[in-house]
């Protein structure tokens, strides 16, 4: 009978490179999970001291969008345009979060409201993955072909 004598020892290999892997992803997680804890800190500490600007309602939002808190991100991004209403980023955001959001109704007026001011960054926002969950809804396709041809014009 033939013995495997490098099978014990790969096997011994194996498990601790996996168990590398796993301290590796465990503190990398944990070191961007504290970062992100600090960032929404240092945020919500200029929110409440009155002074925030369009800037970090709109690094707000990100924040609670990377978090997924899709319908407080759409609010954070709605404060970034109520001081500069022309904020392209926080137009974006807006849209993605809502779409992302429970808030159909929301999403789709937005939507609207959006192409009417720009049409091209609708269309280009329409066909991101983050609003395929909308695709369904009745509402998206003639909104989507309006948005398309007033995009190419």
């Amino acid at each position: 009978m033939r013995t495997h004598a490098r099978l014990p020892s790969t096997l011994i290999l194996a498990a601790g490179l996996a168990a590398c892997a796993w301290l590796v992803f465990t503190q990398a997680s944990s070191t961007s999970a504290n970062a992100n804890g600090e960032q929404f800190a240092a945020l919500e500490k200029l929110i409440a001291a009155g002074k925030a600007d369009a800037q970090v309602w709109q690094d707000y939002g990100d924040a609670l969008a990377d978090a997924k808190r899709f319908t407080h991100a759409a609010a954070a991004y709605q404060k970034s345009l109520e001081l500069e209403p022309d904020r392209r980023e926080a137009r974006m955001g807006r849209l993605l979060a809502l779409a992302q959001g429970p808030n159909a109704d929301a999403f789709f007026a937005y939507a609207q409201q959006l192409m009417n001011t720009d049409p091209k960054l609708t269309f280009d926002l329409l066909e991101r993955r983050e609003c395929i969950n909308k695709k369904s809804d009745p509402r998206f396709e003639p909104l989507y072909r309006t948005a398309k041809a007033q995009a190419i014009d």
